[in-house]
């Protein structure tokens, strides 16, 4: 990556496991994918008294020739939304990719079940 990452934890107590658990997972987008920059906020802005705290995380990436936002449902565990996140990432990240090259993106077969 040529320029640093950058991570902002919002409304929650700092945590060195889940900077390094976002370090990780930029990393390996980084292997593939070449990034320019990457900005990772996860935060937690509401407080429901049914549902309990909620994380979401936002992941913003930029690509040679392609900038994407990328924010999931938020999640009741910080790890698991920043999972979905770069999931979510790694997904327009590759798309993005074969569209590049002239290619249809891959996408999983259709699971036909019988009733």
């Amino acid at each position: 990556m040529k320029l640093p990452l950058r991570v902002v934890l919002r409304h929650m107590d700092p945590s060195p496991a889940l900077e390094e658990e976002i370090r990780a997972r930029v990393s390996r987008l980084d292997e593939t994918y070449s990034l320019m920059r990457c900005s990772v906020v996860v935060e937690s802005p509401h407080h429901h008294a049914q549902k309990g705290r909620l994380f979401s995380a936002h992941v913003s990436v930029s690509v040679p020739g392609a900038s994407f936002v990328v924010t999931h449902e938020p999640d009741e565990d910080p790890y698991m939304a920043v999972r979905r996140s770069f999931d979510a990432a790694r997904r327009r990240l590759a798309g993005n990719l074969a569209r590049r090259r002239g290619k249809r993106a891959l996408r999983r077969a259709p699971v036909h079940r019988d009733l």
